[in-house]
């Protein structure tokens, strides 16, 4: 399938910012007699990083930034197979630091989704 990646890097002064944009055109993903297609998909990450003294750093990251799902279709675009919710995933914390302090420090690693009801919607749906 046809892919894409831009990167955008900066590393100065003690501080290290990136931001990538990857994309995947749709692919077919088996299935001889009903093919499954996942359709195009892309996502950007972005992540930042401060020297703040010799041995101490802290950093900051995010993992698909605008929350892009994913989908995947039979042989008409209308026949869908799945759809995955894409969410945003941050973490931030210091390298640098020993499995105790990173512990202490790191303010950690979530992802941000409404909760869903056993059917799969959202509660927020329900409340309409």
């Amino acid at each position: 399938s046809d892919s894409a990646n831009a990167v955008a890097y900066y590393d100065k002064n003690g501080i290290q910012a990136r931001v990538a944009y990857n994309w995947r055109g749709e692919f077919y993903a088996g299935g001889a007699f009903d093919p499954l297609y996942v359709e195009s998909y892309g996502q950007v990450d972005a992540s930042a990083s401060y020297q703040v003294t010799t041995g101490l750093a802290v950093f900051g990251e995010v993992i698909n930034l605008t929350g892009q799902g994913r989908r995947g279709h039979r042989r008409s675009d209308n026949f869908a197979t799945f759809a995955q919710p894409g969410y945003a995933r941050y973490a931030a914390g210091s390298p640098e630091a020993d499995l105790f302090q990173a512990a202490a420090i790191a303010v950690g690693s979530f992802a941000l989704r409404p909760p869903l009801r056993r059917d799969g919607g959202d509660f927020d749906e329900a409340r309409r």
